[in-house]
């Protein structure tokens, strides 16, 4: 392979990576625009939306280590599968709240009441769980 194959095959992978994250980004971005349109929350711009998610991903991705480890480590105690799943929907929710308290804290261009708040740390809790109960079906059929 010579050197402009390997800067092809680098700049191919590169792109093919900055349009995997450019595709998740754009659902976060979507999909909080679509929650706070339901809800009734106002921006002043795309903008501050967008600083918005960012911050909000970036400071949840932090927070969920701590509380997914909690809802994991309560969930070795736990037997039955229904108290799993509310144990993981309570810490998903509490994480997700203490993000948002955060981000509404440090932003001026987004103003979340308490009820906004709570509405969307609830819908975000349902989603988590949406999406990380198929992985415990895999999981399940293993066994």
């Amino acid at each position: 392979m010579n050197f402009t194959e390997k800067l092809i095959t680098i700049l191919l992978l590169t792109l093919l990576i900055g349009v995997a994250i450019a595709f998740v980004g754009g659902l976060f971005f979507f999909g909080f625009a679509g929650l706070f349109y339901l809800i009734g929350i106002e921006y002043e711009s795309y903008t501050s939306l967008i600083l918005f998610v960012v911050a909000f991903l970036c400071i949840g991705f932090v927070v969920d280590i701590f509380f997914e480890g909690l809802a994991k480590c309560s969930n070795g105690y736990i037997e039955k599968k229904w108290q799993q799943i509310v144990m993981f929907l309570l810490s998903s929710f509490a994480g997700n709240f203490l993000v948002l308290v955060i981000v509404d804290s440090v932003m001026t261009s987004i103003s979340l009441s308490l009820q906004a708040k709570l509405v969307l740390a609830i819908c975000l809790a349902l989603i988590d769980q949406a999406f990380s109960s198929e992985g415990d079906k895999k999981e399940d059929r293993k066994a």
